[in-house]
């Protein structure tokens, strides 16, 4: 069966119970600031690789957000998976890959939202990162980035990265969604993974990052480009409005409850 002919509409899944899941996560972790080592691990264990049938070329990474029975659901950059002649995989921090069993692509104009959600199957348990309240995410509040950035030189794997910064700055209008700017390291490959608030909640999707140029590498020779810092994600809180508009249309479908759990 050709995989990409499959219908899914992943927002299905997740649509009563992420409106619910947000609510009662709020209440639970409110008022509960982390250490940065827990959001490292709470990082490490829900944020996945995203690879294609390219190898690392336009390969980027996600984040688990729901789990129903052995099915995940990992939301990323729509960019990231946006190819529909390449099958894509899961990479989790077990080192397991998984084939993504369905993927479903948000925007359908240029000017929605640049997200995608893909699912995988597992008989491992992977613990579901919980939602934030991006309008929190206020300038000058600490936010932490998590990704899989491709290797310097071949030959090497790839290895999550957890780096730290602050909101810089907040867009009302923004190309496709990106309104949530801040200061961070990050490097190519990393788009799709998910942005962290002090509490350890996801407040975005990291997707974008300033650059002045380009250079070639000494160690690959390939083109890499000069990033200034300055980043930008989506805001988790767009996603939420997609999915409660989303909701309207389905009200005839089952709901189903995603629990969130910390590892």
């Amino acid at each position: 069966m050709n995989l990409w002919s499959l219908r899914f509409d992943a927002l299905t899944i997740i649509l009563t119970g992420a409106l619910t899941v947000t609510a009662v996560v709020s209440q639970q972790y409110a008022a509960s600031a982390k250490t940065a080592q827990e959001i490292a691990q709470l990082a490490m264990f829900t944020t996945v690789e995203v690879n294609n049938t390219l190898g690392f070329s336009g390969s980027g990474s996600g984040v688990i957000i729901a789990k129903q029975g052995n099915i995940y659901t990992v939301l990323t950059a729509n960019h990231v998976v946006a190819s529909l002649a390449q099958e894509y995989s899961i990479r989790t921090h077990l080192e397991k890959n998984y084939t993504a069993i369905r993927i479903q692509r948000l925007p359908k104009n240029d000017r929605d939202l640049d997200l995608a959600l893909m699912q995988f199957q597992s008989r491992e348990q992977y613990p579901v990162a919980p939602m934030g309240e991006s309008e929190r995410a206020v300038v000058g509040s600490t936010i932490y980035v998590a990704g899989y950035p491709l290797p310097i030189a071949s030959g090497f794997e790839r290895k999550l990265e957890f780096t730290t910064g602050i909101i810089s700055s907040r867009l009302d209008r923004a190309s496709s969604g990106y309104g949530l700017r801040y200061q961070a390291v990050t490097r190519r490959g990393m788009s799709g993974g998910p942005v962290f608030d002090a509490d350890g909640k996801i407040v975005g999707i990291h997707g974008q990052g300033d650059t002045v140029g380009t250079i070639m590498s000494q160690l690959n020779g390939q083109i890499e480009e000069i990033k200034t810092g300055l980043n930008a994600a989506i805001p988790i809180d767009a996603f939420m409005v997609l999915l409660s508009q989303r909701s309207e249309e389905h009200t005839s479908e089952t709901p189903v409850t995603i629990r969130s759990r910390m590892p």
